[in-house]
């Protein structure tokens, strides 16, 4: 609930994020039929959902925590965000990310 909240956040605060993922989807919905389920085709046409979704997850992970083992105390945040992995750790950039594609 979480993630698809922060999704709707990012898309409300990028118009051209959401255009890519809306003319995706609405693409994706034009090529099934009406009444059919999606299949499994339909989402691996779903790269720019996907990514999307990712860079929602890096920034604002659903889940803040996790223990590795007793005594030792993980955080998504710090890694997610880590200048090592990313350049600009804290700027939302899903079309970065599609170029490493």
């Amino acid at each position: 609930m979480t993630a698809m909240t922060l999704l709707m956040k990012y898309l409300g605060q990028m118009p051209q994020v959401f255009e890519n993922v809306m003319k995706e989807q609405i693409g994706i919905a034009k090529s099934k039929g009406q009444c059919e389920f999606l299949k499994w085709e339909h989402k691996q046409e779903m790269k720019s959902s996907w990514i999307v979704a990712s860079e929602v997850m890096r920034l604002s992970p659903p889940a803040s925590l996790a223990f590795r083992e007793a005594l030792i105390y993980w955080s998504t945040g710090s890694t997610h965000k880590d200048q090592n992995l990313f350049p600009n750790p804290e700027k939302f950039d899903a079309e970065d990310l599609k170029e490493k594609e």
